[in-house]
């Protein structure tokens, strides 16, 4: 039976940039996955349900796979983040010449 499962999470203070590893303890097993408690070893217990055979899981069996987890959300984050950056860059445009636009109308 599985007792823990892992994720690795940004542990950003300048000096060390490394991910995180966490160990959540296995507190249930269901035909469907698991139970596990998010607060091990730091206070009151609080569940979260983790379906195994999901392609995207909170937390997975073994370090290497949360590791692999941790950098493809790393990923996609980059990607969600680039797409969002280009956008506002865009927006920016469009109002400095919609602003230019208006100062001309008022000459």
């Amino acid at each position: 039976m599985i007792e823990y499962l892992y994720r690795y999470n940004d542990f950003d203070f300048g000096y060390n940039v490394d991910p995180t590893p966490k160990k959540y303890k296995v507190i249930k097993k269901t035909p469907q996955g698991v139970w596990i408690d998010l607060n091990y070893n730091w206070g009151p217990e609080e569940k979260k349900f983790v379906k195994l055979t999901a392609y995207k899981k909170f937390a997975c069996e073994t370090e290497e796979q949360a590791l692999e987890s941790y950098i493809a959300r790393k990923s996609r984050q980059i990607k969600i983040l680039k797409n969002q950056l280009a956008r506002a860059q865009e927006n920016l445009l469009a109002g400095i010449q919609f602003k230019n636009k208006k100062e001309l109308e008022t000459i």
